[in-house]
């Protein structure tokens, strides 16, 4: 049987405090269009994505910098959702 884990945090995208949503049965960053757009990032073409809530257009995003707890990582790939509510940002595995 598979365990979800979930938790919220703050931390940073970019230089940027934002909350993110520790889910261990999600595969990739995923963000909202309007953090998104306060972030200011640069958005690639739509695509369909399948999640757990069946499938939903994404667009792609690079994020320059993400701190968690004192880790830094550069250059990673994240999903924005055009229809995802709420300002937290999903970190998955």
């Amino acid at each position: 049987m598979l365990e979800v884990f979930a938790t919220r945090m703050v931390r940073s995208i970019n230089g940027r405090p934002v909350r993110f949503l520790l889910d261990t049965g999600a595969t990739h960053v995923a963000l909202s269009a309007d953090l998104a757009r306060e972030l200011d990032l640069e958005l690639g073409p739509s695509s369909l994505s399948r999640t757990a809530n069946g499938l939903v257009e994404t667009r792609g995003a690079r994020l320059q910098r993400v701190d968690v707890s004192g880790i830094e990582l550069y250059d990673i790939r994240a999903s924005v959702l055009p229809n995802m509510a709420g300002d937290e940002v999903l970190l998955g595995m």
